[in-house]
């Protein structure tokens, strides 16, 4: 049945289980951001990795966003929703994106060994500038790496709180073991 239900959604098939756990608003709008460019403006390696800023900036003239890119996202997310009958007025709920995106990217969630250096699940080291707001997070998930196997830095990434890890990975008490 969630197979037959995430082939419905014209997107990754790791968007697309997200939306079928989670047919809401806020899941809607991340799928979008994330399967489109990332609408802030500058080089990528200064950007900021929270995608929260992004969801609470779809409806904002935030100059720090790119306004035709996040129109192309609001319009997006509007035709999404309709087509898979899920109400996408009102706002976006930017403090849920970690739990949403555990759906998604379980493999990626990451804890934080020292201020910007953090382990994924898989044992692999990632990290992100220090200054980055989510830099001393105990747990995110990682949604975007540059792609180097041994030491990936984080581009986009979600917070995501311990009791939702916990609860998450209750059926797998091995993910972090030390």
């Amino acid at each position: 049945d969630v197979g037959r239900a995430m082939a419905e959604v014209p997107l990754h098939p790791r968007l697309a289980r997200m939306i079928v756990d989670h047919p809401e608003h806020t899941s809607v709008a991340l799928a979008v951001l994330i399967d489109d460019r990332d609408p802030y403006r500058g080089p990528v390696e200064q950007r900021p990795a929270d995608i929260a800023e992004r969801l609470a900036a779809l409806n904002s003239d935030d100059p720090r966003f790119d306004r035709r890119a996040m129109r192309r996202a609001q319009d997006r997310i509007v035709a999404l929703g309709r087509r898979l009958g899920i109400a996408t007025s009102g706002a976006v709920a930017p403090q849920r994106a970690g739990v949403l995106l555990l759906s998604a990217f379980a493999d990626r969630i990451a804890m934080r060994r020292n201020r910007g250096r953090f382990q994924a699940a898989t044992g692999t080291g990632c990290w992100m500038p220090a200054d980055d707001d989510l830099a001393n997070v105990e747990f995110l998930v990682a949604i975007d790496l540059d792609g180097r196997r041994d030491r990936a830095r984080i581009r986009l990434a979600a917070d995501v709180s311990s009791d939702d890890v916990i609860e998450h990975f209750a059926s797998r008490p091995e993910v972090f073991s030390v």
